[in-house]
């Protein structure tokens, strides 16, 4: 499992850049899941219908999360 962005001091988890890079490399390594913000499927309709079927064609989960506790 692997975690990408930043972590607000309130547990929320913070937008990143880059997805389409990292996901191929994140596979590349073995990872099988990636812990990402939900934030930034708002207002991201085809980039996160993109980034979803390279997850899946790459054997990689993606977990949506709002905040860590």
């Amino acid at each position: 499992m692997a975690f990408t962005g930043g972590l607000a001091a309130d547990g929320k988890l913070l937008p990143i850049g880059g997805l389409e890079y990292k996901l191929p490399g994140a596979a590349q390594m073995g990872v099988r899941a990636v812990v990402l913000p939900a934030s930034m499927l708002e207002g991201w309709p085809l980039p996160s219908f993109e980034v979803m079927r390279t997850a899946r064609q790459l054997g990689v989960q993606l977990l949506w999360v709002r905040t860590v506790e």
